[in-house]
């Protein structure tokens, strides 16, 4: 009797002891009553998209353009497309759409062409093209077989299933901007992308605020997505935006250190000119492409601290930086592996995380590396600097093949917030940022509470006034309570 008393009470100390902990890593954020009863069906929303997998060879470990087609026929994709989710903080203009709408909504003219050797597409306003095109409407109209004539043009600009084992899936990723330039270089194709891009994450993604890592814009381009949001609130359409000024931290063709470095600095002067000319829109700057062929956030320090010194000096603000850092799978090292921006690589280990923080970056793009460094961890976590995290992309570029080893979870529990965004969703297939969402819940089984920290993260750490965000944040919870009570009326 004495030793069953004793089990039991070790084993109610046991389990007082586990539910503590539980309690201490649960999510910050606490659902209401009304809350609670939606997890249920979200839970069960999960319940059934897992069953649908095989249990050895989940979705979330294929890669995603095999399973596309499989989350977004589930009803956790139509529960989570229906949340309103907040901000999107990271995302490329050109790829934020739909390449297959696109496609379809200019195969048809008379002036697109396809080059079978770039495997490029163009539209031939007002010249003539020479024999290497093709006519895109002659080329389906002529196939045995039009659908997959299509299917097989669009496979040049949206990573599909036989992408998966590329010796380098990032020379294939980039070649796509490149093939896709010609369909959005002309006004009315390039105009009806954006605007339909731009609709889609208001209406149908139910985003309330977007940020775009756009590519060295012009005055005229920052108008130009500005008159996209003015157009949509003419229509009752309200959606918000914030721009990132962008250049790439590769070494072009042809071009010296010199030039490099010249580039780079007048990219974040330039930055730093357009913000004081839209300080409502333009917000900082940044760097990117693949981060371990390019330059490091070392190197380009001094870049950036010159820049940093003419924006305070010509117009009184600090610019901002949004850094592309941390995206790789290079080790951490101790000390820096030598800067060659002449070799195929700069160095064999990645650092950049560290300095991402030294630059004191507002926000940082992937940021996956810093699951490396536990000690900078801590230190990101206690000067609140989030991290913009990619799910598809990381996967879809082999950072992290299966996405239950994804380092997110890790990190927000240790304190970093996070928020879920999309890159470049039009060459994923992904058209918007909720298969994002999905892939996150099913790979690091998400509560609804979990989802909800994660959108309002994505608010509290927008490029906005204190103001402003109160602003969005009260404009979404109500749009988050309508939908909790809809999903009630399921129940």
């Amino acid at each position: 009797m004495t030793m069953l008393i004793i089990s039991l009470l070790l084993t109610t100390n046991y389990a007082d002891s586990r539910e503590a902990v539980l309690r201490q890593i649960a999510p910050i954020v606490e659902l209401s009553s009304e809350e609670m009863l939606v997890d249920s069906i979200f839970e069960e929303l999960k319940a059934d998209a897992v069953g649908q997998q095989e249990p050895w060879n989940p979705w979330v470990s294929q890669f995603f353009p095999l399973v596309r087609e499989d989350y977004m026929g589930t009803d956790l994709y139509e529960f989570l497309l229906a949340i309103p989710k907040g901000a999107v903080l990271h995302v490329h203009p050109s790829a934020m759409g739909d390449y297959f709408a696109l496609f379809d909504s200019v195969s048809s003219r008379n002036d697109c062409y396809f080059n079978p050797a770039s495997k490029s597409f163009r539209l031939f306003l007002d010249s003539i093209p020479g024999d290497e095109w093709l006519s895109v409407p002659q080329l389906l109209a002529t196939a045995p077989d039009q659908a997959a004539m299509r299917d097989s043009l669009i496979d040049y600009i949206v990573i599909d299933e036989s992408d998966e084992h590329l010796e380098d899936i990032w020379a294939e990723f980039e070649r796509i901007f490149g093939r896709v330039h010609g369909l959005l270089a002309d006004p009315d194709a390039g105009t009806h992308y954006i605007y339909q891009a731009f609709y889609n994450y208001a209406v149908n993604e139910n985003v309330q605020h977007i940020e775009l890592r756009s590519h060295t814009p012009s005055a005229g381009g920052v108008e130009f997505y500005q008159g996209i949001v003015d157009s949509l609130a003419g229509q009752g359409i309200d959606i918000t935006l914030r721009i990132v000024y962008c250049d790439s931290r590769y070494i072009y063709p042809g071009e010296t250190i010199d030039d490099f470095r010249n580039r780079i600095t007048g990219s974040m002067k330039s930055a730093a000119d357009l913000m004081a000319q839209y300080p409502d829109i333009v917000v900082g700057a940044d760097v990117y492409s693949e981060e371990d062929k390019g330059a490091t956030a070392f190197y380009m320090a001094p870049m950036m601290e010159e820049a940093r010194e003419y924006s305070m000096t010509e117009y009184g603000f600090e610019l901002p930086l949004y850094l592309h850092d941390g995206e790789s799978s290079f080790p951490t090292g101790v000390p820096d592996s030598p800067v060659s921006l002449t070799g195929p690589y700069p160095g064999t280990v990645n650092n950049n995380m560290i300095d991402a923080y030294l630059l004191g970056a507002e926000r940082v793009g992937h940021g996956i590396e810093l699951q490396k460094l536990p000690e900078l961890a801590s230190m990101y976590a206690s000067d609140g600097i989030p991290l913009e995290i990619c799910p598809i992309s990381n996967q879809v570029l082999g950072y992290v093949p299966d996405l239950r080893n994804h380092p997110a979870v890790p990190l927000m529990r240790s304190g970093i917030r996070i928020s879920i965004n999309p890159d470049d969703p039009a060459i994923f297939g992904s058209n918007g940022v909720t298969c994002d969402f999905v892939v996150a819940v099913l790979a690091w089984d998400l509560s609804l509470a979990d989802v909800k920290c994660l959108i309002m993260n994505s608010i509290e750490d927008a490029a906005m006034t204190e103001e402003e965000k109160t602003e969005l944040m009260d404009s979404w919870e109500l749009r988050w309570d309508e939908f909790i009570d809809s999903r009630l009326e399921d129940i």
